[in-house]
């Protein structure tokens, strides 16, 4: 099966849907070439503003759009938008198959499977604390450079931000990690 993984927000996104990407092939999964449709659409989603609910909502709707007329493709939402909005994220983007939080991101090739067969969506949000730092690896693009996290989460509780309410307190790599 091949995927597409859409990546919206910031440098913790990448990250993650990098990690996705390493997690998809050890699965058995490959990227699909460019122009080539996919049999898995993968977003990987940012709720930090109103604004970025509505127009990640909008681009993934208008990409299973592009699907009319043949097989609609498995459809994955996971990150903070999913964590966020949950079941209100089935209803506005009612082919979507697997709705996963920010810290399922491991689960998600299972949850794919789990999901074949099903009429209902397979939802996974797992509150308790795992060590997001312990990824087993990641599918880096070539360059000079890359995201390593090194902090993972927030606790400013700003106003206007959801991270601590997706991601959770703040938690830090430690150092020892950092050298490996």
């Amino acid at each position: 099966m091949q995927y597409l993984l859409h990546t919206f927000g910031c440098q913790m996104n990448k990250s993650r849907s990098e990690h996705l990407a390493f997690l998809l092939q050890k699965a058995g999964y490959r990227e699909a070439p460019p122009g080539e449709r996919a049999d898995l659409l993968l977003f990987n989603t940012c709720a930090v503003r109103d604004h970025a609910v509505h127009k990640a909502i909008s681009v993934i709707n208008g990409y299973i759009a592009g699907y009319r007329g043949g097989d609609l493709p498995v459809v994955v939402v996971f990150g903070c938008l999913a964590e966020l909005i949950r079941e209100e994220l089935v209803r506005r983007v009612p082919a979507v198959r697997v709705v996963a939080g920010t810290r399922n991101i491991d689960d998600i090739p299972r949850l794919i499977r789990e999901s074949e067969g099903r009429r209902a969506p397979v939802l996974s949000f797992n509150a308790a604390a795992t060590d997001p730092f312990r990824e087993p690896g990641y599918r880096r693009k070539p360059g000079l450079s890359t995201f390593l996290p090194v902090t993972y989460g927030c606790d400013n509780f700003c106003s206007y931000c959801v991270v601590p309410y997706t991601t959770g307190r703040q938690t830090s790599k430690s150092l020892n990690l950092i050298r490996q």
